[in-house]
């Protein structure tokens, strides 16, 4: 064989991998793009319904204080509020659409949904959450501190 020959047969055994690795990086890339898309949706969708909920929640007070309700169950109701209120502005606060820690995002607005949820029910006289992070989430602290 010519040099040129051999040159040329190079350049074509060097040029298959080439073309593979230029596929390989779009299909990862796209893939990387639709994660992230994924990712944010879910966020999103889950951030707007953990608001929907604390301000269903906020609605219902205002409600259940104008209706007369227990005082005692308005305030459990208005402890729960803060709580998942906290947490959805933690949550929000970092700023990456859940990007970053997907999975402690959805936990967060998950509990904070939860929280929504057990105020609405403190303010019917509902039951103590049995859950260990929220009983503790959801008792006021000692006096004093």
């Amino acid at each position: 064989m010519t040099r040129s020959a051999v040159t040329a047969k190079s350049i074509n055994i060097e040029m298959k991998p080439l073309v593979v690795k230029k596929a390989a990086l779009s299909l990862l890339r796209s893939l990387a793009f639709t994660s992230v898309e994924e990712i944010q949706d879910r966020y999103f969708n889950l951030r707007n319904v953990a608001l929907d909920s604390l301000m269903d929640l906020i609605r219902d007070t205002k409600t259940a204080r104008a209706d007369g309700t227990n005082p005692a169950f308005i305030q459990q109701a208005q402890e729960y509020q803060r709580k998942g209120q906290f947490m959805i502005d933690y949550v929000m606060s970092e700023n990456s659409m859940g990007f970053h820690a997907p999975e402690e995002s959805v936990r967060i607005l998950g509990d904070a949904i939860n929280l929504c949820r057990l105020g609405q029910l403190a303010l019917k006289g509902g039951p103590q959450p049995t859950h260990t992070i929220l009983t503790q989430l959801a008792t006021p602290p000692p006096a004093g501190h």
